[in-house]
């Protein structure tokens, strides 16, 4: 009856100790996960904040003529107006998260 008895806190022990492994890899691979995922975010945040600056300033720089020309007296307000909404209305933009988008 004791070889039996050896068997099972045996077999308990290494369950045990497979069951406290297991764990362990577990939270290692959920925790080494959510950092990751983390990083990722704020990377790809990081990215989509940069990319909207250069449209922004790429729509500044394509309306600094008609500005330059309203501010030389060269147009009128209402002209420079309509030309700087006339060129915003045809600027196309890729976006990544909604497809192809205007800017109406």
């Amino acid at each position: 009856m004791t070889k039996n008895t050896n068997n099972v806190q045996f077999i308990s022990r290494s369950t045990v100790r497979f069951s406290i492994a297991l764990i362990v890899a577990v939270f290692l691979i959920l925790a080494l996960t959510g950092y990751f995922s983390s990083q990722m975010l704020d990377r790809v945040v990081d990215l989509r904040k940069q990319e909207l600056k250069r449209l922004v300033t790429l729509g500044l720089h394509s309306i600094e003529p008609i500005l330059e020309q309203y501010q030389s007296g060269e147009l009128s307000k209402k002209e420079a107006l309509f030309q700087v909404r006339e060129r915003v209305r045809h600027m196309v933009y890729d976006d990544p998260f909604n497809g192809i988008s205007r800017t109406n």
